[in-house]
């Protein structure tokens, strides 16, 4: 089987600092989010399949982030942030029915562009430093997904596609002096999967 699908998601952003005790103030999607992903698997036995899936993501979101460190320092992150993302997964998948599915995923979620759009940081409540253009990194470019799906047939070889999935790009971490950024989402698909008749 091919596909070929696009969708949306919605979720949120993950700071994360070893050492450091970190809470989001207020945290809401800013713009709708979108993916794009193409993906091939073969029958392996029975009703289990083994797929590889290729994608693109854009996230884009607001949120106001403290890290309250051991030192006694205090870090305000307030701003919209964006990842921009490229995937590469090894997805198993279960088929219930020639229809239903069950498939999980993780792989290489590497960051292209990840980045303040616009925003400020103050350190101990001082003055606002105004850091568009930082980037924040993920130490390694994992991630992972789980979900569910229907694609029954509109011809002998052609299905329409529709599926949800938890998805996640953690924040990762190399020391205490990194700060890590992540999303967690749901994610929304539609599109067309080929079904050969061999």
């Amino acid at each position: 089987n091919a596909s070929l699908k696009a969708g949306l998601l919605h979720g949120y952003l993950h700071m994360q600092s070893k050492d450091v005790s970190t809470y989001d103030i207020s945290s809401y999607e800013d713009e709708p989010n979108f993916n794009f992903s193409m993906g091939a698997s073969i029958q392996m036995k029975d009703k289990f399949r083994l797929g590889a899936e290729f994608g693109l993501t854009s996230y884009r979101h607001f949120f106001i982030y403290n890290f309250n460190r051991k030192d006694g320092v205090t870090e305000r992150y307030d701003g919209l942030y964006r990842i921009q993302q490229a995937s590469l997964s090894i997805v198993p998948e279960y088929r219930l029915l020639k229809w239903f599915y069950l498939n999980a995923g993780t792989g290489l979620y590497w960051d292209y562009n990840s980045y303040f759009t616009s925003g400020t940081r103050n350190i101990n409540t001082g003055m606002p430093e105004i850091i568009n253009g930082y980037s924040l990194k993920r130490a390694y470019p994992i991630g992972y997904f789980v979900g569910m799906g229907i694609c029954p047939n509109i011809s002998k070889e052609l299905a329409v596609l529709g599926e949800v999935r938890f998805t996640g790009s953690p924040a990762t971490i190399n020391s205490p002096e990194d700060v890590g950024i992540g999303y967690q989402a749901f994610n929304f698909n539609i599109g067309l999967m080929y079904k050969p008749r061999l």
